[in-house]
């Protein structure tokens, strides 16, 4: 009887240009296309850091996830956005209720790096990997990200092997 055991692939940076995002701000990424590498699962997690200065009340980086829906759309676009778009700004809607949060990440310290853990993909779809998936991080941080280093969001494939 075969054995199955994980594969992982190489954790990848979405597209996604996050230097000096305005506090109250968010970005779109680029789409992650999964219908050539047909992954199970994909996680996503990484770090921001603000620039220096004073945070504001409950500092924090969202991180949320947006799919494909119907072949043509995605869950989320709306508000003036076009999603699956491209990396571009994108103005968060007052009902979030079409994208998923995969992870808020809480900044302690501004200046310095702060890292979420590696959030499923597919637990945020009810255990269904997407066709093709993006993020929006969207800064509340009382702070622009960093204009040199803000950080970043990666994704890393995550396929079964028979052994």
């Amino acid at each position: 009887m075969a054995t199955l055991k994980p594969v992982y692939g190489a954790p990848t940076a979405f597209t996604a240009t996050l230097t000096s995002l305005a506090s109250g701000s968010a970005r779109q990424s680029a789409v992650v296309d999964n219908t050539t590498t047909l992954a199970l699962d994909y996680l996503i997690g990484g770090g921001f850091k603000t620039a220096a200065g004073s945070l504001g009340t409950n500092p924090a980086v969202n991180v949320w996830v947006f799919a494909l829906t119907d072949g043509t759309n995605y869950g989320g676009t709306g508000s003036g956005n076009t999603l699956g778009g491209g990396d571009a700004a994108f103005t968060m809607p007052s009902n979030t209720g079409n994208l998923r949060l995969a992870a808020s990440c809480v900044i302690n310290t501004a200046a310095s790096v702060e890292y979420f853990n590696p959030v499923s993909v597919a637990a945020l779809f009810n255990g269904e990997m997407p066709q093709k998936f993006g993020i929006i991080v969207q800064n509340n941080t009382g702070l622009a990200l960093d204009a040199t280093t803000p950080g970043a969001v990666d994704y890393q494939a995550i396929n079964l092997q028979s052994v």
